[in-house]
């Protein structure tokens, strides 16, 4: 019993990584991955390597192994690259992808471009 216990510890593997993303300025945006692990493993978002939380900038959504990153408004500035980490006690995953923001920016009032 003990070895089939060994065998159903997982560690995390990304099934469907992250794409390229294009918003509009001021536009949503989403980023999504599928990753399986036993146990579930635990997932964090990152911009430029700097670790996100969920405030009136984004949100988390997950649903079974479906992970997603919402952006509620970009802007030229937010174009960079976003990853995931999906990590268990068994070990951690990781995708990225970056996201390209183009037209107005009603901040500045000026046309922009923002690629990374």
């Amino acid at each position: 019993v003990r070895q089939v216990e060994q065998f159903t510890f997982k560690p995390p593997q990304i099934v469907r990584p992250m794409q390229p993303q294009t918003a509009m300025s001021g536009r949503s945006v989403r980023f999504s991955v599928q990753a399986c692990g036993l146990p579930q493993p635990q997932v964090t978002w990152y911009k430029d390597s700097q670790a996100l939380s969920t405030s009136y900038k984004c949100k988390f959504l997950h649903d079974g192994d479906e992970h997603t990153l919402l952006l509620l408004e970009v802007f030229p500035e937010d174009a960079t690259v976003y990853s995931c980490t999906a990590k268990n006690d068994y070990g951690e995953a990781t995708s990225s992808a970056p996201l390209n923001v183009e037209g107005m920016s009603s901040r500045r009032g000026v046309k922009t471009l923002g690629f990374v």
